[in-house]
């Protein structure tokens, strides 16, 4: 068989760890420029100039620390028929892995540990090897083939099961949604836009138009920004709908028999989220904001009755 490369995601790790990169330098820089500038022209150095340098130095080498972590927990992983290999110089045996963990929270370690999704491999030595999956664009293409290979013993054969069926009309569907407006991801959203035409009221008086479209620019950026959050999910006897209050021509349609799990989890300052997983460990993200917990949980009481596992990590159960 061929070998499974994982392939780092362009978005949801080289550009966040660019943009954190440039922000966390970018921080230490302003802090240190005056004292840079002092030693520049020869000025004397107070107190406050020193402390803001080593402030400075501190973040920008924060930077380049936590983009080395970040590179190190993320190595080029390739499996084979026989073994999986992390970097250059770590190769272990197929044979020697004792348990696999394909779904789940595992620990990643930057300056402090924190649960992130991921793949826990446990050698027969007691080794623990952690595969954080949303930092690879095909990590679901390893976890089918170690579910095959390790777990049931059984040649590789590629899977794709048909998920996506946008093209059918689906009647008598149990929804649940919040209120795009009135929810407090609603609020924001139009509180927002609602200042933004109250300063142009109040304002009325001036015409450089550049005010204007920077106005126009800004609430539509909030607009789509909030808009992504505000999904809403809908079930049949044998479907699971994603919709958007605001997208109305999103629609993402999965077969029931194709879902091998159903995790509801959050991230700092996001709204609660749901992770969809297939049968071939593909996942995808839908975040919910206008839900509240009464509507997860019985959306997690549909779910079970159906057969469906459901992971929650996050919705307080009364």
């Amino acid at each position: 068989m061929a070998s499974i490369t994982l392939v780092r995601h362009p978005l949801r790790f080289y550009l966040v760890q660019f943009i954190s990169f440039i922000l966390i330098c970018g921080i230490g820089c302003g802090i240190a420029s005056r004292g840079v500038l002092k030693i520049n022209s020869g000025t004397l150095l107070h107190r406050a100039d020193y402390v803001a340098l080593a402030i400075g130095i501190v973040f920008v080498s924060l930077a380049f620390y936590m983009t080395f972590r970040y590179f190190r927990n993320t190595p080029a992983i390739t499996a084979d028929e026989s073994s999986i290999h992390f970097g250059k110089g770590e190769v272990y045996a197929l044979d020697d892995i004792q348990e696999i963990q394909l779904t789940g929270k595992v620990p990643l370690s930057v300056l402090w540990s924190y649960p992130v999704e991921g793949i826990c491999l446990i050698l027969k030595d007691g080794t623990k090897k952690f595969i954080y999956e949303d930092f690879y664009s095909n990590s679901w293409e390893l976890k089918s083939f170690l579910e095959q290979v390790v777990v049931n013993k059984t040649p590789y054969v590629e899977y794709v099961p048909e998920i996506n069926t946008n093209s059918i009309d689906i009647a008598d569907c149990e929804v649940f949604k919040g209120h795009p407006v009135f929810s407090f991801r609603g609020i924001m959203l139009w509180g927002f836009i609602g200042f933004i035409i109250f300063l142009n009221v109040l304002g009325s008086g001036h015409s450089d138009p550049r005010i204007y479209f920077t106005e126009i620019g800004l609430s539509i950026i909030w607009f789509l920004a909030m808009s992504n959050s505000m999904n809403y999910f809908e079930l049949s006897d044998e479907h699971f709908i994603v919709k958007n209050h605001y997208f109305f021509w999103k629609k993402h349609t999965y077969r029931i028999k194709y879902i091998k799990e159903i995790v509801f989890d959050t991230q700092p300052k996001a709204p609660i989220g749901l992770r969809l997983i297939t049968t071939n460990f593909k996942a995808r993200q839908y975040a919910a904001g206008t839900l509240k917990d009464s509507h997860w949980l019985d959306l997690m009481n549909a779910l079970q009755q159906k057969g469906v596992i459901v992971r929650n990590e996050c919705v307080a159960v009364s």
